[in-house]
């Protein structure tokens, strides 16, 4: 898989998944800030997926990850997510990755806890994961 720089989201999602995910809009502002970037991951050139990440310099924030709806269900949102990791420690030389997941997000919760993350802390609608040392 490769994670190639975008500005806009180019995924298709189900109806109940955009709740989970940022608008167009606030996507586009986001990523004019300097520490922001927006990802497509794509597989055998097709774009299967999106990620933003804002550099904090001692952690990568990880947000609006999603796979295109065609495409999901065939194992690529682990496979995504552990090239992505693998790619924020080569590209970053970054080892620790922050995540928010909604707490009715079934699929992510399970995806990133499969992937090693860590629960740091919950609110009522959200549970705050870390990926620590993955170099």
């Amino acid at each position: 898989m490769e994670f190639v720089k975008t500005r806009k989201l180019h995924v298709n999602l189900l109806p109940f998944q955009s709740k989970y995910m940022s608008s167009s809009d606030d996507i586009k502002e986001a990523i004019k800030e300097d520490n922001v970037t927006a990802l497509d991951i794509i597989k055998n050139g097709n774009i299967i997926g999106f990620v933003m990440i804002k550099n904090y310099g001692s952690y990568i924030n990880l947000s609006n990850y999603a796979i295109d709806c065609n495409y999901q269900n065939k194992g690529n949102g682990k496979k995504a997510l552990k090239e992505f990791i693998k790619y924020v420690n080569d590209e970053y030389n970054i080892s620790n990755i922050r995540v928010a997941i909604s707490k009715d997000n079934k699929k992510a919760l399970h995806i990133f806890n499969d992937s090693n993350f860590i629960q740091m802390s919950s609110s009522n609608d959200r549970i705050d994961m870390l990926l620590e040392n993955s170099i």
